[in-house]
């Protein structure tokens, strides 16, 4: 990757990281616990401990992201930025411009994603298809008659 690319690619992720800090920072007065001793209802307190459980998971999101941009910006600076760190292949410019702290090649990545649904769903393990589970009417056939 030439050097102008790595400068402008260096530019966008410090404006992002310096954005990231700012909304880190500026969430932190939604974070605090909800303390009993406020006067507000029940149903209050409750939307208002939904509201500090959002903003928490907004601030990891953040977080996050924060953290790829480091990566990233490490990268540039080691000179590897733009190599997929899986296979080794360059990563194609649109997808750098379009997600500039993405680590991995159009190909790599959509593994990641294709994949990634079927372990949630089976929470993390391989997913049981209809063929590997019991069936009720082989279950039924067991059971001796009369009992």
């Amino acid at each position: 990757m030439m050097a102008e690319e790595q400068a402008r690619y260096r530019a966008r992720l410090e404006d992002a990281a310096a954005d990231l800090r700012r909304r880190i920072t500026a969430g932190e007065d939604a974070e605090q616990p909800v303390t009993p001793d406020r006067a507000i209802g029940r149903l209050t307190r409750v939307e208002a401990m939904q509201a500090q459980q959002m903003a928490l998971a907004l601030r990891r999101r953040h977080e996050q992201r924060l953290q790829r941009i480091e990566r990233a910006l490490g990268l540039i600076a080691q000179g590897a930025y733009g190599v997929c760190t899986r296979c080794g292949d360059d990563i194609a410019p649109a997808r750098l411009d379009a997600a500039p702290d993405t680590f991995l090649c159009v190909g790599c990545g959509g593994v990641d994603a294709r994949r990634r649904p079927a372990q949630r769903a089976a929470g993390g393990r391989r997913a049981r298809t209809k063929a590997t589970e019991p069936s009720a009417a082989i279950a039924a056939s067991t059971l001796k008659p009369g009992r």
